[in-house]
């Protein structure tokens, strides 16, 4: 058993102390935390090489971590047991109970490995291929673990063409106790690449494609269609939750949807606007009343230290809470957030693009409950004028109960600090720009907002 190694920092601008770990054996550009995957207290990181730089890559590995009272501790390397380093192995990863399963899209048409538990140890238990795509290159590879259910996605499945019209298909398998044997094959005429995502929840199964969301239902065993989303057009990511689906509308829309997917109900029952528009969103993971947004590339140029940006429901409205940020220095392209899984109050983070400039990777774990995180922000507070030109006034909150206000950027660095207890800040002496405003009350709660300064 190897022990990872633990560093205690704290990011963000509300001092939000998280834990770094990398695999020890990763080498030169394995952009580790390229994908991630929470289970309970197991955490499955893998490494994107290939996906990152195809010039220039390592062997690709998975690692899976188990988080324990006291560390973080290494419990097994999943390695390919054949092929080549430019399989993708382990771009899509999944873990469920006793099964992982990791697709490797450029095997040809594509594979997927999967692994069983044995005790303290995992064995190496069926490869997956598709044997019905007509030509090559279909990307069979996309995963996700639903109680004895795989389902595959191959987003440039061509169907029944030769024409490389790239509808994608999703392929369904069981478990029936001594293999993985082949179901069904889910298919929406006239989608482009369906199968790029799938989620599962309960007796709902959901499929991203180009530009929309399709929704399945078990059904007396059979996976029925239910009904496609309208047109979404800048489709990055979605997640189930509670029967609820949570949408990631990236580049010009910057925006967060919520649906109520198993009623087909496609107006939003919220909408929560991204709070750093420089910033690409592209992933989203829900745990109970608590959302994180992270991002994968930037408009501007004006902070390429990534956010990954921390909502709460409160009273039933999403509401800005806090950013966290990795450890790399400012100018490091880190992708801190490049992907998210969550499960209970545990959180894995990656960031593929950390250690410029070799870009070994870095994970984060996150505990809500150690860290606070569900305490926060339940004070409600107003803000005006907001944008501000000079002063700005805190309302519903008594000023005596203020122990301290600070003004950051949003790259985390201080602007101003003042232990005045007032409800009134001047910020006439700051430049324009977007800050991060912190109210440390003598209670011990801390609220962040975002302040815009003309």
């Amino acid at each position: 058993m190897k022990i990872t190694t633990l560093l205690t920092l704290l990011l963000g601008t509300g001092a939000i102390a998280q834990t770094p770990f990398f695999h020890d054996d990763t080498a030169t550009g394995s952009y580790f935390g390229y994908q991630t995957k929470m289970a309970g207290n197991e955490m499955l990181v893998s490494t994107g090489a290939y996906m990152f730089n195809p010039t220039n890559y390592s062997a690709p590995t998975v690692v899976l971590y188990e988080k324990t009272p006291s560390d973080i501790a290494q419990r097994h390397v999943f390695s390919q047991p054949d092929g080549l380093a430019t399989d993708g192995f382990g771009s899509s990863i999944a873990l469920e109970g006793e099964n992982v399963a990791i697709g490797a899209p450029y095997n040809e048409d594509g594979a997927v490995y999967t692994f069983k538990r044995n005790g303290d140890t995992w064995d190496f238990f069926q490869k997956i291929t598709s044997g019905d795509l007509v030509t090559a290159n279909d990307r069979f590879g996309t995963v996700a673990l639903h109680g004895d259910y795989l389902f595959i996605g191959a987003p440039e499945d061509d169907i029944e063409s030769p024409n490389n019209d790239n509808f994608g298909s999703v392929h369904v398998y069981q478990y029936n106790g001594s293999e993985w044997f082949f179901l069904t094959k889910l298919v929406v005429p006239g989608t482009l690449n369906f199968g790029s995502r799938i989620k599962a929840e309960n007796d709902f199964l959901a499929v991203g494609s180009v530009g929309a969301i399709h929704i399945f239902k078990l059904v007396s065993g059979l996976w029925e269609y239910q009904g496609s989303s309208p047109a979404i057009e800048t489709l990055r990511d979605f997640v189930l939750q509670n029967n609820e689906m949570y949408v990631v509308e990236g580049y010009s829309t910057q925006q967060i949807e919520v649906f109520d997917y198993t009623q087909l109900n496609w107006q939003p029952t919220a909408t929560v606007p991204a709070q750093y528009n420089d910033q690409l969103i592209s992933t989203v993971e829900v745990l109970g009343d608590n959302m994180f947004v992270g991002s994968d590339g930037y408009i501007l140029q004006m902070m390429r230290k990534f956010p990954l940006q921390y909502f709460k429901k409160i009273n039933g409205t999403w509401t800005f809470q806090n950013v966290f940020y990795g450890n790399s220095s400012t100018g490091d392209d880190d992708f801190f957030g490049k992907s998210i899984s969550g499960y209970g109050d545990n959180l894995v983070i990656g960031a593929p693009g950390q250690t410029l400039p070799i870009h070994t990777g870095m994970a984060y774990y996150l505990n809500m409950q150690e860290l606070g995180v569900d305490h926060f922000n339940n004070v409600q507070i107003a803000l005006f004028p907001n944008p501000v030109v000079k002063m700005l006034s805190i309302g519903g909150i008594d000023p005596n109960a203020i122990a301290k206000i600070e003004v950051r950027s949003l790259t985390g660095q201080l602007i101003f600090a003042s232990r005045n207890t007032t409800a009134d800040v001047d910020l006439s002496a700051i430049s324009s720009g977007v800050y991060l405003l912190t109210i440390y009350l003598d209670s011990g709660i801390t609220i962040h907002r975002k302040v815009i300064k003309n």
